[in-house]
């Protein structure tokens, strides 16, 4: 889980258990009646994280302009006045 930045896991166990008639000889080779019990297993776990990453760029002080050399727009500071150098 640290490996994996979680931090919530979940195993689920499910044992069936069967009993089935049957029968055996002994050493003397007399027949007798037996119940064997059978059991199956199945064990799954889930590791469940999110990875996600945020972010904001605060583009109000920028304007798109389109640049011509480039043949694209580009992200230019917004010019207050007129005179403002480039």
């Amino acid at each position: 889980m640290i490996s994996k930045s979680g931090n919530q896991a979940e195993v689920k166990v499910s044992l069936k258990i069967k009993l089935i008639n049957s029968s055996v000889s002994d050493e003397d080779e007399v027949c007798r009646e037996v119940l064997l019990p059978m059991f199956e297993h199945k064990v799954t776990s889930t590791l469940q994280y999110k990875a996600e990453l945020n972010g904001f760029v605060d583009g109000s002080a920028y304007e798109l302009v389109w640049d011509p050399d480039v043949m694209e727009y580009v992200m230019k500071p917004i010019q207050d006045s007129l005179f403002a150098e480039e």
